[in-house]
């Protein structure tokens, strides 16, 4: 019973072979190369973290808007209570 429910398994596993999806060919937008992903990643945006990272430092706008998102929500836990270690506000950093 054993050696034929393997053998089953092993029918089973050669006919399912290669039917998956099938890999994603994007375009970095930074440095405009195309790269492919599996399936699972076909969100990725980037071909690479440094493409991602030099793409995020040289826009100083969403680096200033992450900067303050971080901020505000430091402030809140400071006010909320939480022990932190450095504070922006109203211009200033307040250690704490």
């Amino acid at each position: 019973m054993r050696y034929n429910q393997l053998e089953i398994n092993k029918k089973i596993s050669e006919s399912l072979k290669g039917s998956g999806n099938k890999p994603v060919k994007k375009e970095c937008p930074f440095c405009k190369s195309v790269f492919e992903v599996n399936w699972r990643k076909r969100d990725q945006t980037f071909c690479s973290r440094s493409c991602n990272i030099t793409s995020r430092n040289l826009d100083s706008k969403l680096n200033e808007k992450h900067r303050l998102n971080i901020s505000i929500g430091v402030s809140n836990s400071y006010r909320r209570g939480k022990k932190v270690y450095g504070v922006y506000l109203s211009g200033m950093i307040i250690m704490v």
